[in-house]
């Protein structure tokens, strides 16, 4: 999964994008609809219901992207420790650093 400069992975920093352009949007939409208030409040309450709906979901593609990526951070981790252990265990001196980050890095 791809992550932004600012360490927000890409599917989370685009599902927060999404909800906040569909919230100027109804704000927008409210203030510049020539409708009454009780159609005004029925539209505005349609809308804000299809956010929620869509908001969950991406929170759920969120959710599942963030646990794929903690599996194989996981994964990566457990590989650095053995592969450090194997390396002590054979009579080396510690295991350099580089190669347990290079290792998380690349999961």
């Amino acid at each position: 999964m791809a992550t932004r400069r600012s360490g927000v992975p890409q599917g989370v920093a685009t599902a927060l994008t999404f909800t906040v352009g569909a919230a100027l949007g109804v704000v927008a939409g409210m203030i510049f609809a020539p409708e009454s208030g009780k159609q005004l409040r029925k539209r505005f309450s349609l809308q804000a219901k299809a956010l929620g709906r869509t908001s969950l979901k991406q929170i759920h593609q969120a959710k599942i992207l963030l646990s794929k990526q903690a599996g194989k951070l996981r994964t990566a981790a457990i590989t650095a420790y053995e592969q450090a252990k194997k390396h002590v265990t054979n009579g080396h001196r510690p295991f350099p650093r580089r190669a347990v980050h290079h290792a998380v890095r690349h999961a």
